[in-house]
């Protein structure tokens, strides 16, 4: 549900931008296919990968990449959170909060 939302709301804000499209000259629904498996492909590579080359207006954004990177740093948290209130780790989480600090601290920098 998460990753549906995130790549929702990129798509829809690239087509009320009228930024759907992409550069590959092409014509009628082959245009919109291509342009939506690249857009998905390079939403997916910035998000997983943190290529900063991707923040250029014609890619992902400044303002989207600064925004997937808040999201994925939440997400860290929260996955934590959820985590430790199943209780199965036990032991396991002093570590793991740890190192998502590192982590974060590191992303940051």
């Amino acid at each position: 549900v998460f990753f549906a939302t995130d790549i929702g709301s990129y798509l829809l804000i690239k087509i009320v931008r009228g930024d759907f499209h992409y550069w590959v000259p092409l014509e009628g629904i082959a245009s919109i296919q291509v342009s939506l498996i690249v857009r998905v492909i390079v939403k997916v590579i910035t998000d997983f990968i943190n290529v900063v080359q991707l923040r250029h207006p014609y890619e992902v954004g400044g303002a989207q990449w600064v925004f997937g990177q808040l999201i994925s740093v939440a997400t860290l948290f929260i996955a934590l959170h959820l985590a430790e209130g199943s209780g199965k780790l036990g032991k396991e989480m002093s570590r793991l909060w740890f190192i998502s600090y590192i982590l974060t601290a590191s992303a940051l920098i």
